[in-house]
């Protein structure tokens, strides 16, 4: 029901993750190595609110670099992005939805280059080089949004801790 209220209100189109749930998602994200680890790109932060969102566009770029990008997904998802903003935009209410979109997908296609450029490696080898030609492709299906939004990769210290939703379930104060 709070999905439904979210999307008639014109909250931005995302998979919102509930403060009650962020305890848990920071106890199963401690049982790994930090936030460098693959399970802390499926979630980011919009920080124009704070709120927590499932980063989807992630399994585009779920096996690389040991396989390629999934650029037919890349493709398919700008394509629906760019036909929706045609399609609404006189639309105040939804066309919004679908900037933020734009939005997102570029932040993905952006952050993806970049996190494997070899511009500040000492010894990049010929693997390195390959790599970041091939992270680079993901610029070629950006949307072009013009509105940048401050979306976040998940912070090492952005989850509360488990502790925090035991103690609330017992009235523990903390």
């Amino acid at each position: 029901m709070e999905a439904v209220e979210l999307d008639r209100s014109g909250q931005p189109p995302r998979l919102v993750i509930g403060p009650s749930i962020e305890p848990l998602i920071s106890e199963y994200l401690s049982w790994y190595s930090g936030v460098s680890t693959p399970h802390h790109a499926y979630l980011l932060e919009d920080s124009s609110d704070g709120r927590l969102f499932l980063n989807y566009l992630n399994v585009a770029f779920e096996n690389f670099p040991y396989s390629p990008i999934n650029c037919d997904l890349l493709a398919a998802h700008r394509e629906h992005i760019r036909g929706g903003l045609h399609k609404y935009e006189s639309n105040g209410r939804v066309l919004p939805k679908y900037t933020w979109l734009a939005a997102y997908h570029d932040y993905i296609c952006r952050m993806s280059a970049d996190a494997y450029s070899t511009q500040y490696y000492e010894e990049a080898d010929a693997f390195d080089m390959a790599v970041e030609v091939e992270a680079r492709k993901a610029l070629d299906y950006l949307v072009c949004s013009e509105e940048q939004r401050p979306f976040r990769l998940l912070s090492a210290d952005r989850l509360p801790p488990l502790s925090t939703i035991v103690s609330d379930a017992r009235g523990e104060k903390s």
